[in-house]
């Protein structure tokens, strides 16, 4: 699908903060979809780039969803940009040149943790497992991009950090979009350690999405980097 004439809200979402390499790297991709192609005068693509705050995460993403659909612009497709990632200026052109109704980068590095080298691979999850979604560890993660020559695939869930979602896919799910299950108190992880899973809002988008018949892709072309400092999570049945 030829990324010409294409419109196309960019969301870097703040809650409460966003780190200022991922709005320089959030920047670029926007230039770059902009314009595109070196030395022309005018724009080849009508992008828009939206900074959207919320008290949440669910909160700063439904925020986004519900003013790109209500431009009077009419955008085709949403990119939601997590607060603290960073990857390539290209990165918007190559997810939308996939066609596919939702589709996203994957991060296999992360900067600034102590529990680097611990973490699973949190964009990527394979299946689910009576409920609770099971995540790929890094080696697994690399060895199923290379084994698939690094074309997109078809996954049970991916996180949200750079997600390519077309128009169509909010028209015909009911808001909220993005929520978060409440924590009970005996279950609020411990903010110093990293857990083995999580329920976040963008994994029940993705599951309630897959409910209305739309597939999930990952493109191991979009590689990411979450350069956050702290993660903390908790497991969730969702049954």
């Amino acid at each position: 699908m030829k990324f010409e004439n294409v419109k196309i809200w960019i969301a870097l979402l703040e809650y409460p903060f966003i780190e200022t390499e991922c709005v320089a790297s959030t920047l670029g991709t926007y230039e770059y979809s902009k314009w595109l192609c070196p030395g022309t005068n005018y724009p080849r693509n009508e992008i828009e780039l939206a900074f959207t705050s919320g008290t949440s995460p669910s909160r700063a993403h439904n925020k986004a969803i519900n003013d790109m659909l209500n431009d009077p612009r009419g955008f085709k497709a949403l990119l939601i940009v997590g607060r603290d990632h960073i990857f390539k200026p290209d990165a918007l052109q190559k997810l939308f040149e996939t066609d596919k109704d939702i589709i996203g980068g994957i991060t296999t590095a992360r900067l600034r943790s102590i529990t680097q080298l611990k973490e699973p691979v949190w964009s990527i999850v394979s299946d689910w497992r009576d409920g609770v979604p099971i995540t790929l560890t890094r080696v697994q993660c690399m060895e199923k991009m290379k084994k698939g020559n690094y074309q997109p695939f078809e996954a049970a869930v991916l996180g949200d950090g750079l997600m390519l979602i077309k128009r169509k896919v909010f028209e015909r799910m009911s808001p909220p979009w993005f929520y978060e299950p409440p924590i009970p108190k005996e279950e609020k992880p411990d903010t110093q350690k990293a857990t083995m899973g999580t329920i976040g809002c963008d994994i029940l988008f993705c599951r309630r999405a897959q409910e209305l018949g739309f597939k999930i892709w990952a493109h191991p072309g979009v590689q990411y980097i979450h350069i956050g400092k702290h993660y903390a999570s908790v497991e969730y049945n969702l049954d």
